[in-house]
């Protein structure tokens, strides 16, 4: 009970604020846009079908519940050169498991552009850079999952935003919920709300941003293939907003607009990941190697207007005895 006192003083503080602070811009479409660009090479070449997925460091991200899929820790790194190297981003998760039913989470991603032009025209007319600057997007998070029984699994996430164009910084923060239901042995479902008490954007100017919530619904199916010494899995989730994003999204309905994301992944007698995948649009494709507790795993996207994008991201799932487990 305590836990839930705490989360509702939060939640009142939030919206006191929001109140306090008079008119804001509500529905700021792109300002969160660097927080779903995923987190690592994995879900990448699976086309980011990630939502009722098996847990990872990553899953902090992704959907928090299935952090509980970790067996005791572990940490990921993840690098990715988007858009032919013009935009950088960087992901780290750490997951530690404290007990046989709970799991904590801290992940840091960064995106970043560099050498960007301010122009002005000159008195010949002519336009020209006058100065260069920089975008710099960071997001710091905290997750908790807890297994209810062994077929749900539910978990939350707080994070601060921070964002510098230019010379001017914003500061937000947010929350997320995440929950999973194992149907069936070889079939989980998964639910993610991410700012679902909206998230505020303050800049130094005086702008304020709101970011909707928005839902992510997943299935992922399993099946064991003996004979082979392999294992398929297929995934498929749809990311609902309730916001005319225009072309940005694949799929609009009225206000309500959509991307889906579908992946295929065969791991070879659990060492060799080969994958493939549809990101909205775009296919991708990726494999991955294990070996022991070290997962090395790389993604690739080829995008016609913007060039290409990869991705690569290392994990290292520790088995020993973790710190905190009762």
């Amino acid at each position: 009970m305590k836990t839930y006192r705490y989360i509702s003083t939060i939640l009142i503080i939030c919206f006191t604020a929001l109140n306090s602070w008079g008119e804001v811009n509500f529905g700021a479409k792109y300002a969160g846009e660097f927080m779903t660009l995923g987190a690592d090479a994995r879900a990448s070449g699976m086309g980011e079908a990630q939502v009722a997925q098996s847990g990872s460091p990553a899953s902090a991200y992704w959907n928090p519940a299935s952090l509980n899929d970790i067996r005791n820790g572990g940490i990921l790194l993840m690098h990715a050169d988007r858009f032919a190297g013009v935009v950088k981003y960087d992901f780290f998760g750490a997951a530690q498991r404290l007990s046989s039913n709970e799991v904590i989470a801290l992940t840091i991603f960064n995106l970043r552009v560099d050498d960007i032009p301010i122009t002005a025209i000159n008195p010949d007319n002519v336009v020209q850079a006058v100065k260069w600057t920089s975008d710099m997007e960071t997001a710091l998070s905290g997750s908790y999952s807890r297994r209810f029984s062994d077929k749900l699994y539910a978990g939350g996430s707080g994070k601060i935003i921070s964002k510098r164009v230019a010379d001017h910084q914003a500061w937000g923060i947010g929350f997320d919920l995440g929950m999973r239901y194992n149907f069936k042995d070889w079939l989980k479902l998964g639910l993610k709300l991410s700012d679902i008490t909206t998230t505020l954007l303050a800049w130094d100017t005086g702008l304020k941003e709101v970011l909707l919530p928005s839902a992510a619904l997943g299935f992922s199916l399993q099946k064991e293939m003996p004979s082979l010494e392999a294992e398929l899995s297929i995934a498929g989730d749809i990311v609902l907003r309730g916001e005319d994003r225009g072309e940005a999204d694949e799929l609009q309905m009225g206000i309500i607009t959509a991307d889906t994301h579908l992946g295929l992944e065969y791991v070879i007698k659990r060492t060799l990941s080969l994958r493939v995948g549809r990101d909205r649009e775009y296919l991708t494709a990726g494999a991955g190697l294990k070996l022991g507790p070290v997962n090395a795993d790389y993604a690739f996207q080829a995008h016609s207007d913007l060039g290409d994008s990869h991705r690569v991201s290392l994990s290292y799932l520790w088995s020993n005895r973790p710190f905190f487990l009762d």
